[in-house]
């Protein structure tokens, strides 16, 4: 394999080795680039043992450092999730945290057969590559998600300290998600509570159901009516705990189907979207304490929005 080789000039004396080596390969994430240094697969000249050796991706360089790597060793990954000029709506952003408005139809971040155009790319687009430091690798920032099929608000930390305190946040449940959900037919209750466990289905692996084996885990969903229509009704869905597909597990067991959901729902459904959407989340900032509202408009599926809007606002 070819070599390649760097000596280290007065203008780049005192820069860190790892962003150093990241302004050198752009392609590569700083994430990737101090595991890299950290497998040795890039090396410093080491004048007394007059050798190449690993050293620290925290390395301060000085003049004269001079740097060898192989060059197939730091070519992009199959893998490597990559920055991409995606656009994103902002609902709110500070120093600390911003929240999106991820649109029906976007993957939250890479999966199987899903490696390029999800939200996780296009926060390194929009954040920086900064972000790819907090959290997971594949999904910078992120601390719950969205299935694909569904849209609202989605909350992104851009540090480290404040991923781990929304991470608590969440699982302590002070964190408030209300979502909008169009359904085929009509609830008894103007309002109800479920309070059904829920397993993953033992066939169909990637589904779940409402059941009491003994992967079931607790699941609590409050819903509200806010408009009933010939053959679907508008619900406001507050999830108390948050399991995967908890809303559309739930509203499907007891007859109520997402409209337009192509797993839970009706089979010959033609809906071109499913019709669950994150409408708001309210929580104490995480580093301010501030109470902390993060709404959006409602979505196309919502009729008489002026009657909607003065329930919900």
């Amino acid at each position: 394999m070819a070599l390649k080789k760097v000596a280290i000039g007065p203008e780049e004396a005192g820069q860190r080795a790892d962003r150093f080596f990241a302004g050198i390969f752009p392609e590569l994430s700083r994430e990737r680039i101090k595991d890299l240094i950290k497998q040795g697969q890039i090396q410093v000249f080491d004048p007394r043992q007059r050798r190449f050796r690993p050293f620290r991706p925290s390395l301060r360089l000085e003049a004269g450092m001079l740097f060898q790597w192989e060059e197939e060793a730091l070519r992009p990954e199959d893998n490597q999730l990559l920055p991409e000029s995606v656009p994103l709506e902002i609902l709110y952003e500070d120093e600390y945290l911003l929240a999106v408005n991820k649109p029906a139809g976007m993957v939250v971040h890479p999966g199987a057969g899903v490696k390029a155009g999800t939200l996780a790319n296009a926060l390194l687009g929009y954040v920086g590559e900064e972000i790819a430091e907090v959290g997971d690798k594949d999904r910078p920032g992120i601390v719950h998600r969205l299935d694909k099929e569904t849209s609202g608000v989605l909350l992104v930390a851009k540090d480290r300290r404040t991923h781990s305190r929304l991470s608590r946040m969440f699982e302590r449940r002070q964190v408030r998600k209300d979502y909008l959900a169009l359904v085929w037919g009509s609830p008894e209750y103007e309002e109800d509570v479920i309070d059904l466990p829920i397993e993953r289905h033992p066939r169909h692996r990637d589904l779940f159901r409402v059941g009491t084996g003994p992967s079931s885990r607790p699941a609590i969903t409050e819903y509200g009516v806010l408009a009933r229509y010939p053959d679907k009704t508008l619900l406001l869905v507050h999830p108390i705990t948050g399991r995967t597909h908890q809303i559309r597990v739930h509203l499907s067991y007891l007859g109520l189907p997402i409209v337009g959901d192509k797993k839970y729902g009706r089979k010959h459904d033609p809906s071109p979207r499913m019709c669950l959407h994150a409408f708001r989340v309210e929580l104490p900032h995480p580093i301010t304490g501030e109470p902390l509202k993060v709404s959006t408009q409602l979505p196309d599926f919502v009729e008489d929005k002026d009657g909607i809007k003065k329930v919900l606002f």
